[in-house]
Formats: structure tokens, C-alpha cells, sequence
């Protein structure tokens, strides 16, 4: 992509004469933003909630590929107006310097290859059809990776809004929401798997961009009759209002709110089944791993909605959270489909043996990347300073280490409870940390030196549950010796 910048700033000049008419008050000495190029961004949010219908309607996979393919080059033409956005501004802040640059880096690195991901689907069907197994496993398990990975830059993309101190910064990041959730969707559906998930992570994604930047960009009436255009830091606000009703058209009924608690808890009674399972065997670990995944969904909404509301000082810990979390809800994303997944496999027009093997390297490579998010998780929980992090971070132990255990069932791979030390190790620097906050009888005598906290004790709760549950069950697993009572 970077090759291409010239080509890209040409485009943006070519349209510089124009403006969009609509609202940004406060924003009247800032560059105004080209309206051809509002239009390019705009449409691809369109595109893609056209897409979800079409997809979930269509009667092939050659529809789905079409599909795929028309919303690539949408997604395509809108990243070049967003590097030529790019170029043209100096965002001082080194660190959102950077992290911007992550997600843009993320977002080009699959958007170039979407156009032409119906060849990989293309070439798994010819493979199907020789019989190949090898090559059935290969495309199988690429078509899997570029999915996650697509997932993983959308997650970044919604967890570095929250990080971010520049509302030029906010508003670059804020631009790429829409292209980014759109090229996950893509993936997801070539594998055939819902997008629901995603259509509301990117309408929260977009309440983050309105509710950092409304101060500026909030219009002051919503029937002037006076036109304005927008321009920067605006553009994504306005974006993010255009969308956010044809997000809500897609998208099914809200569950109501429930108590975040007791859905982490019913993760960690859920993942306690599966260790309990004591089988690699597909017939046996299903029920319990679709229990993990019934779990994990359920907990998203509230995940989500205290990670709308966090704001991290320390700037190191602010990216670290953002990796973390974006890791954490790519697994969980994709772990919500893991029933379609084993039946992708279960369906492979090959022998058992082969499927099996296939299955095994598609979960296998998941189980890798998952176990590395973990244990990752729990070493940055005690090395980050700030409690507002550990206290987020803390709801996704759970989540993560079931998902790892689930993944490395699945792919084969006798898991052996190895995974219980570190996560107990996780849950108690989380308890021990947030302590003086949430342990209503040190909180008494601490609370006092701490001042007022923005830490909300949901993973302290539930952390204390968990590590209840989990050392009692790893006391009575460990083997005994011999003249033991």
C-alpha cells in the first residue's frame, strides 16, 4: 500500500474542491474534509449491511464469493481515501502516533488480500473435488487464520479508541471503523460463520467515537437549517451518526442487561466441565466446549459495556490493554461459532481421517494463538500499572483460558490442566492488586490513601469465585503419594 501513496494522494486532490454540508459545530477553523471522500467511507458501512442480508440469504457459495469480492474493492476505495487522510496530518503524540499506525498497518495488510479471497475458497473446492487431502487441509486452514486475524485488527481497531488522548487521533482511528468491521464480516462469512457478533461490536465501536468526540463535534441543533461541513476532527462523528442506523436495521434485539458476575462465573462453572470431561474425543468434548461458547456469548454485552466506559493515564499500559483485549475478543468472536466450525469439518467431502486432520490444524493453530493471549495476560497483569487496566483486563481471564482449553481439546491435544497454574497465578494478581478497592474490609482502612477509582470490582468478584472453584478442583486433581490417606 505504501507504494501506492502518490497514486492515493492524487485521488484526494482530485476531489479537494468539494465539501460535505453537513453539521460540526466548533470545527470551523479545522481542514475541511473532501465530500467525495466522506461518500466512500460512508458506503461501505451501506455495502456491508447489504451484505449481511445478502449473505445470510444467498442460496450458494458462488453468491457469497461475489459478495465477498464487490465489498473488497469497496473497502479498497475507502483505504485510499483514509491514507491519503493519513498523510496529510501530524498527529504529535507519539504514542497515538503509533497506535494508530497498528491499526492502519492491520487494516491495509488484509484489506489488499480481500478482493482475491475468493480464490481461496476456489482452490479448497478444487482440492475437494481431486480428493487432495493435503490441500484440502492447507486452504481449510488459511481460509480460518485470515479470519481471526481480520477479527483481531476490527478488536484493536474498537479497543484503541478507548486509549487514545488526540481527538485527531480518535477521529483517524474512528474513519477506519467502518472498513475494518467490513472486511471481518467478509471473512467471517466465507467461512459461513454469523456475523451478528460483529454488527454489534461495530455499533459500539462507532458510541466510542461519538461519545469521545461529542464535545466538539456534537451539533447544536439538529434542524439548523444552517449547512457546515465537516471537517477534522468530525469526520468520523459524522460517519458514526450516519451509520448507526443502519447498524440498528441489521441487528437483532438487545438482550437486557444482565449481571456481569455471574456471567463470568458461569464461564468458569463451564470451562470446570470441560476439565472434567477427561477426552479428547470429538463425541464427548462437543457438549461441553458448546457450553464454553453459549457462555462466552453471553458475557459479551457486559464485557463490552465496561469497556466502553474504561480510560487508561499510563500510556505503556494503554497499549498493552489494547493488544490484550483485542486478542481476547478475537477468540471470542470466532469461539462463538465453534458448532459451525466442527461441522465445516464434520462436512468435508473427504474421509474421516482426513477431516479429523484438518480439524486438528485449523483448532491446532488457534490453540496456539490463544494460549500465547493468555499467558501474555497474565504477565502484563502484573506488570501494568494501572488498576482501571487490571480491573478490565481481569473479565477476560475466564474467557481466554477456556477458549484455550476448548481449542487445544479440539485440535487433538491432551491439555493435562497445564493451563491452571497461570490462570490461577492471573486470577490471584487480580485479586491481590484491586484488594484495597473492592475487599469491602481493607477497603475501609486503604480506600482512603486511593482516592476515588474508576475500578468497577466485576473481575475482583469474580476472580475471587473463580479462584475458589479452581484451587479446590486443582488440590483434589493433584496425584497423591502412595501412603496417603
Amino acid at each position: 500500500m505504501h507504494s501506492n501513496k502518490g497514486r492515493f494522494r492524487s485521488l484526494a486532490a482530485s476531489v479537494m474542491t468539494g465539501v460535505i454540508a453537513i453539521g460540526c459545530a466548533g470545527c470551523s477553523a479545522r481542514p475541511e474534509f473532501p465530500a467525495e471522500s466522506f461518500q466512500q467511507i460512508s458506503a461501505v458501512t451501506d455495502d456491508a449491511v447489504q451484505f449481511v442480508r445478502s449473505a445470510s440469504a444467498a442460496s450458494s457459495p458462488d453468491e457469497v464469493r461475489a459478495e465477498v469480492k464487490a465489498l473488497g474493492h469497496t473497502v479498497l476505495a475507502a483505504l485510499q481515501r483514509i491514507e491519503s487522510h493519513h498523510d496529510d496530518l501530524e498527529i504529535r503524540n507519539r504514542f497515538d502516533a503509533r497506535a494508530v499506525g497498528d491499526v492502519m498497518a492491520c487494516l491495509e495488510a488484509n484489506a489488499v488480500l480481500l478482493p482475491d479471497s475468493d480464490v481461496m475458497l476456489l482452490k479448497r473446492d478444487e482440492a475437494l473435488r481431486s480428493g487432495d487431502e493435503k490441500r484440502i487441509i492447507m486452504w481449510q486452514h488459511m481460509l480460518t487464520g485470515r479470519s481471526q486475524h481480520a477479527v483481531q485488527c476490527a478488536m484493536l481497531a474498537t479497543a484503541t479508541l478507548t486509549t487514545l488522548r488526540g481527538e485527531e487521533a480518535i477521529d483517524l482511528v474512528g474513519t477506519m471503523i467502518g472498513p475494518v468491521y467490513a472486511d471481518a464480516m467478509a471473512r467471517q462469512a466465507l467461512s459461513g460463520l454469523a456475523l451478528d457478533s460483529l454488527l454489534e461490536r461495530h455499533a459500539a465501536a462507532n458510541e466510542i467515537v461519538l461519545t469521545r468526540l461529542a464535545p466538539r463535534c456534537a451539533r447544536r441543533s439538529r434542524d439548523s437549517a444552517q449547512p457546515a461541513v465537516v471537517t477534522v476532527p468530525c469526520v468520523s462523528y459524522e460517519l458514526a451518526l450516519r451509520s448507526q442506523p443502519k447498524l440498528a436495521s441489521a441487528l437483532p434485539a438487545h438482550a437486557p442487561a444482565a449481571n456481569a458476575v455471574k456471567m463470568l462465573t458461569r464461564i468458569t462453572d463451564s470451562h470446570i466441565r470441560l476439565l472434567d470431561v477427561g477426552s479428547i474425543q470429538l463425541s464427548v468434548v462437543k457438549q461441553a466446549v458448546e457450553d464454553i461458547a453459549g457462555a462466552v456469548k453471553a458475557a459479551q454485552s457486559e464485557i463490552q459495556r465496561h469497556a466502553m466506559e474504561v480510560r487508561i493515564h499510563n500510556r505503556a499500559d494503554a497499549d498493552v490493554y489494547a493488544q490484550m483485549k483485542a486478542c481476547s475478543d478475537s477468540h471470542a468472536v470466532l469461539f462463538e461459532n465453534v458448532a459451525t466450525i466442527i461441522r465445516r469439518f464434520e462436512e468435508l467431502q473427504v474421509p474421516d481421517e482426513a477431516a479429523t486432520k484438518a480439524r486438528y490444524a485449523a483448532f491446532g493453530m488457534l490453540a496456539s494463538n490463544a494460549t500465547g493471549c493468555a499467558i501474555h495476560m497474565t504477565t502484563y497483569l502484573g506488570a501494568i500499572t494501572d488498576l482501571g487496566a487490571v480491573d478490565e483486563l481481569g473479565m477476560h481471564i475466564g474467557e481466554i483460558y477456556a477458549i484455550t482449553s476448548a481449542t487445544k481439546l479440539l485440535a487433538g491435544l491432551d491439555q493435562s490442566e497445564v493451563l491452571l497454574p497461570p490462570q490461577l497465578k492471573a486470577y490471584e494478581t487480580v485479586v491481590n492488586r484491586l484488594a484495597s478497592r473492592c475487599d469491602p474490609s481493607r477497603r475501609s482502612l486503604l480506600g482512603g490513601l486511593f482516592g476515588k477509582t474508576d475500578v468497577s470490582c466485576v473481575s475482583y468478584q469474580a476472580a475471587v469465585d473463580a479462584l475458589s472453584k479452581l484451587s479446590a478442583r486443582s488440590n483434589s486433581s493433584r496425584p497423591r503419594p502412595p501412603n496417603a490417606p
